[in-house]
């Protein structure tokens, strides 16, 4: 769009230069005069050549600064990403340990739908590419919280397998629930925070003006 606003104006500039020439009689005066001619015509060349390079210069910048746009609006993108599938594995520990309360333990349903869940998230975060994140504290968030949903998955595999002893350990998934969810939800609202902030605090946060 800006490089066809460029192109209009340098046509309207020509056509008004051309009209006001012609009006004026200075090109009547110029063809009786050979030397002023060329002259006439050198710097309309100059001009000419100065107008393009500056269209040039001009779309470039504009380009560059669409791009930065771009790539700061991307990452923002990513950064939210990442939080919200560190608070749906908040959420996903945190109903473990509500399935797992003292008077009973969760059924094989309940822990086939948090498997599946538990599954889910982590192969979403292990397909973000930490070093994209730009900030520790999310590439933190990002492989702890996947580690952390492997760590339950396994143990609610564990607790379906036929070694298992609830009288043994009846609180195990309960326990391990509660400090995966404790641990998730910390780093969540640390992420929430950051991305709240995004673009006041830090000048590589800040969005291109």
């Amino acid at each position: 769009m800006q490089k066809l606003y460029i192109i209009i104006g340098f046509i309207l500039v020509a056509t008004a230069g051309a009209v006001i020439l012609q009006w004026t009689e200075l090109v009547a005066w110029a063809n009786d005069n050979p030397n002023m001619a060329a002259w006439v015509q050198a710097f309309g060349s100059i001009g000419a050549i100065w107008i393009a390079a500056w269209a040039v210069s001009r779309s470039h910048a504009l380009e560059t600064h669409q791009n930065k746009l771009n790539e700061f609006d991307a990452l923002t993108q990513v950064l939210e990403g990442v939080f919200q599938l560190v608070g749906g594995a908040a959420q996903v520990a945190r109903k473990i340990f509500d399935l797992e309360n003292f008077d009973g333990h969760a059924t094989p349903a309940e822990l086939l739908v948090v498997s599946i869940e538990l599954d889910a998230i982590a192969n979403a975060l292990s397909r973000v590419a930490p070093l994209r994140l730009n900030r520790h504290e999310f590439i933190e968030a990002c492989l702890v919280s996947e580690m952390t949903l492997r760590r339950l998955k396994w143990a609610v595999d564990r607790v379906q397998s036929q070694t298992f002893s609830h009288a043994l350990e009846p609180y195990y998934l309960r326990n391990l629930a509660k400090v995966a969810a404790n641990n998730l939800e910390e780093r969540a609202k640390k992420l929430a925070k950051i991305t709240e902030r995004r673009g006041t605090v830090k000048a590589n946060d800040q969005r291109p003006s």
